[in-house]
């Protein structure tokens, strides 16, 4: 008798305590999503701007001078000079053991984990003096996204994302609607609608590599992305009729081997980038398949917001607060026409509260 009333208590008490420990999580999820704005303020006011959501980096190459790299730096790598992360960021920058022929090729890639070198051979293994963009930077991951967690020979994982807005062609300078585009260095003045209504960062869960889970991977060879985003992107034929946490599709073919937020600096959109186009937790797309070459680019995609909260996720706006958003936040309804027109590019969002909320300077008033 006795021990069935200590089971009866176990079983009462278990779900009160992963709900205590959940609600523990989410709070500390919090807590980094604002660290994350106050760096991103404090990087505004020494620069007067925010950083893109691809940038680029001036190497100082040994014996050779400055070189361009790619446009490939997400914006979180600029922020951590104002997160204790001075001295990954001074690796980063401050490449000057590179080879003296080449630009960009030995220095810490940002689709790669590569290691900072303290001689000009990349295959010297004993001069490496530094591995940047590896490990764990407690600051960038979820508690509640085991999948961000990883050891110091891995590439740091990263549980957040920059807003690119309610534009699915957001590969394209000119038509990207979020405070975060491509090469495009915006700034507070860019938010003519408030700073409390624009969210900058959300969450979205790390993916995993090679697999069809809804959460973190990206479902690709999808049509329709360009005029009707929200309907291509949540139609049957997408997600699993059985199980809604996997796509359907053949792994490796349809689904990103690529997933999203396997790499802290890679600005590739599908890797560190959301659209508020539909509602958190919903299944990520893009027009285009995986290559064999890993390619991240596609002109027309779909990339949600996701967390392991139940019911939603945080995001940051660009006032410096954090708010938890809930999964039936208002996106209007699936078939909404929208294709990126010149009279549409500065307009109001027609995906509800979410979509106001993704852009700067749509001209709506809404919040949360």
């Amino acid at each position: 008798m006795v021990i069935a009333i200590i089971g009866v208590l176990i079983a009462l008490l278990l779900p009160a305590i992963q709900a205590a420990r959940e609600a523990a999580r989410r709070s500390q999820c919090n807590n980094n999503v604002k660290q994350l704005a106050l760096a991103l303020h404090n990087y505004h006011d020494i620069k007067d701007g925010f950083p893109a959501s691809a940038n680029w980096i001036v190497f100082n190459v040994k014996n050779n001078g400055g070189k361009w790299s790619y446009a490939e730096y997400s914006g979180f790598l600029f922020l951590w000079s104002f997160m204790e992360q001075q001295q990954r960021y001074d690796l980063v920058i401050n490449t000057q053991a590179c080879s003296a022929t080449t630009d960009w090729t030995y220095s810490p890639l940002p689709w790669t984990d590569a290691r900072v070198h303290g001689g000009s051979d990349s295959g010297d293994l004993s001069t490496a003096v530094g591995y940047p963009l590896r490990g764990t930077i407690a600051t960038m991951r979820c508690p509640s996204d085991a999948s961000s967690s990883v050891g110091e020979t891995e590439a740091t994982k990263i549980s957040y994302c920059l807003s690119n807005g309610d534009a699915s062609n957001n590969d394209v300078v000119n038509r990207s609607r979020g405070l975060f585009r491509k090469n495009v260095f915006q700034s507070m003045a860019s938010c003519t609608d408030g700073t409390s209504n624009t969210i900058a960062f959300s969450e979205a869960v790390v993916g995993y590599n090679s697999q069809a889970y809804v959460k973190g991977n990206v479902r690709g060879s999808i049509s329709n992305l360009g005029t009707n985003p929200q309907n291509a992107c949540s139609v049957s034929t997408v997600v699993s009729a059985t199980d809604k946490s996997i796509y359907t599709g053949t792994v490796g073919t349809d689904i990103s081997n690529n997933a999203r937020g396997l790499k802290i600096a890679d600005a590739r959109s599908f890797m560190g980038n959301f659209h508020t186009i539909l509602p958190p937790n919903s299944p990520s797309c893009r027009e285009t398949a995986p290559s064999t070459s890993q390619d991240g680019y596609s002109q027309n995609a779909v990339y949600s917001a996701s967390s392991n909260h139940p019911g939603g996720v945080t995001v940051g706006l660009t006032d410096g607060s954090a708010r938890f958003v809930s999964d039936t936040v208002n996106c209007l309804t699936n078939g909404v026409t929208f294709p990126l027109t010149s009279s549409t590019i500065n307009g109001t969002s027609p995906y509800g509260v979410w979509g106001a909320m993704g852009t700067p300077s749509g001209n709506e008033s809404t919040s949360f």
